[in-house]
């Protein structure tokens, strides 16, 4: 698959889809997938406290090579104001509260499955998605993220000298 932009190699997939019926009847899901082994994802706790809100450091371990996230508004079959059921609409929405992650890319592994090289970042807050919409398409992925270009470096502080994506932007621009 081609990557986003002028890349050369993906480092993680967005498989968007779901259905639009109308504005209380649809279904949206995403899904995160790293292609290669040892790359994946891991949420972590955020320190509200503090402005910096994520640990200095990502996780050495813990990452899935896949995160899935749901939004859905479905009529309620039980609908009947008359009987006092009135949540004309069911709402589901695995965004909220915001989630915070750290991911890891290209991964390189030695023949005994152990990392030799790999790239950390993360992901703060939510990630912004409608999926389909009532004009037969698919909407985009809003996140904020940084990577650190350093490789084996587990060092998350932001510094926009240094990201490996494009500093100036804060969506991946995944576009239908």
């Amino acid at each position: 698959m081609q990557p986003y932009g002028s890349g050369e190699k993906a480092d993680v997939f967005f498989e968007l889809n779901g259905y639009w019926n109308s504005y209380e009847d649809r279904d949206s899901r995403l899904t995160i997938s790293f292609p290669k082994e040892g790359d994946g994802i891991a949420e972590f706790e955020p320190d509200l406290e503090s402005k910096l809100i994520s640990p200095h450091e990502a996780f050495a371990e813990g990452y899935s090579r896949s995160k899935n996230w749901r939004k859905q508004m479905i009529p309620n079959p039980e609908y009947s104001p008359q009987d006092g059921v009135y949540e004309k609409i069911i709402q589901m929405n695995e965004t909220v509260p915001p989630a915070y992650y750290f991911f890891r890319i290209r991964t390189a592994l030695d023949e005994d499955g152990n990392i030799v090289s790999s790239n950390y970042g993360k992901i703060y807050g939510n990630l912004l998605f409608d999926g389909a919409t009532r004009i037969e398409r698919f909407d985009g992925i809003i996140l904020s993220y940084y990577v650190n270009p350093a490789p084996n470096d587990r060092n998350l502080e932001f510094d926009r000298r240094r990201n490996l994506a494009n500093p100036d932007k804060v969506d991946l621009g995944i576009k239908p």
